[in-house]
């Protein structure tokens, strides 16, 4: 890790954003680079996330997009390099949550193919880990990695579960309920963008239509 104390990265990002120095930049940006790998390795969630997409892919997105937002208004009105680091946290978790989200999607199946696509999953115990099979062992219980599957793989609505499976799920309300829990947990792969301040914003999905 490169041995720079605040004011020196304050002035970098001076440097960077106001007068667009390259060198600045690059200076700066190595240092930030070190730092995002540092949270990644420390992520209780690391094998998983790394699973999804290499660790180089997270940190050349989380700065791109750390680039995006933070903007000389951000530095003047701050002055400190807490709010950059902010904002690098920021930039990390939702480079990691629009994964999760973008590979989920990318893996939903007609709903037609639902209980062929469920049997073949069950027989099937030696295929290549999936998006879902990540995201599975991050839910407590059979029961919520079943509404899960459902919701998130299958891309079911809350009604249509109700609908196509009256004998697991009967109730709405449970489905909701249950949903609660399982965005708790799914919202465990959120770096703390406060830390070690608490209550960091780490929802990862709205409640699904009925």
């Amino acid at each position: 890790m490169m041995n720079v104390d605040d004011q020196y990265c304050l002035e970098l990002l001076h440097r960077t954003i106001v007068q667009q120095d390259a060198h600045a930049r690059q200076l700066i940006q190595r240092y930030f680079s070190e730092l995002l790998y540092q949270w990644l390795h420390c992520h209780p969630k690391k094998e998983m996330i790394c699973q999804l997409n290499s660790e180089e892919h997270y940190i050349t997105e989380a700065l791109e997009r750390f680039w995006q937002v933070f903007s000389s208004h951000q530095l003047e009105a701050s002055n400190s390099l807490v709010c950059a680091l902010r904002y690098l946290r920021i930039s990390l978790n939702s480079t990691i949550m629009d994964m999760l989200r973008t590979c989920l999607r990318s893996q939903r199946i007609p709903v037609t193919e639902i209980k062929d696509a469920t049997r073949s999953r069950a027989a099937s115990n030696d295929s290549p880990c999936t998006c879902w099979e990540v995201i599975e062992h991050m839910l407590p219980n059979m029961r919520t990695r079943r509404l899960a599957y459902l919701l998130f793989y299958c891309g079911l609505t809350p009604k249509a579960i109700v609908s196509t499976y009256p004998q697991e799920f009967s109730d709405i309300q449970e489905i909701y309920r249950l949903w609660l829990t399982i965005a708790k947990h799914l919202s465990q792969v959120a770096i703390d963008v406060d830390k070690p301040a608490q209550d960091a914003d780490t929802e990862l999905y709205a409640p699904p239509a009925p």
